[in-house]
């Protein structure tokens, strides 16, 4: 009986929310929400697009000392290898030993080099996503928003709930650059 009485109660309430119109439930409360590309935000800006290039620049410089290093390795085993039966048996292996403790040092070498351009591009990016966040919040707040999703959460919606252009042209105005700091941490030496 109990259950009856419940189910009936359940399904009068469902059928009273049914029957309202939908602007009675929509009324009730109002809230203004935006919409926001984070990733075109952070990548379409100035800032974004100097980070990215002077990334790439100093990839090129990295990529250009390790193979100097490669080649400086592939020239000195080459010359070893030429030596080998004018050399004794020992001082080959010495210098063997002393080629592969150099060719493992330069292994370490270009791991660091890639940990401080990966390091490098996530901090500078992340000190643009904050400042992002920063000019998205002003923005929300002169607009009324309740609430600023990034396009990635949001399946569908409405292109005027779209705040991502007026954000750029904001984010612009208020950085220009971001420091990229060279540091690795693991080894705490600078990049070179």
């Amino acid at each position: 009986m109990k259950t009856k009485t419940t189910l009936a109660i359940t399904a009068f309430a469902m059928i009273a929310a049914l029957s309202l119109p939908a602007h009675a439930v929509t009324d009730q409360v109002q809230h203004n929400v935006g919409l926001v590309d984070m990733t075109r935000l952070v990548d379409a800006s100035d800032a974004g697009k100097d980070i990215l290039k002077v990334v790439q620049s100093k990839s090129k410089e990295f990529e250009a000392q390790v193979k100097r290093e490669e080649d400086a390795l592939r020239s000195a085993s080459q010359e070893l290898f030429k030596q080998k039966d004018t050399l004794s048996r020992e001082e080959f292996e010495k210098r063997y030993r002393a080629l592969d403790q150099k060719n493992l040092e330069g292994q370490k070498m270009v791991k660091e080099k890639r940990t401080t351009l990966n390091l490098a591009l996530a901090k500078a990016r992340g000190e643009l996503r904050t400042e992002a966040a920063k000019v998205i919040a002003d923005l929300a707040k002169e607009k009324e928003l309740s609430a600023v999703l990034t396009q990635e959460a949001v399946v569908l919606a409405l292109p005027e709930m779209d705040i991502t252009d007026e954000a750029l042209k904001r984010l612009n105005a208020r950085v220009k650059k971001v420091k990229i700091s060279w540091t690795n941490p693991s080894s705490g030496k600078k990049a070179k």
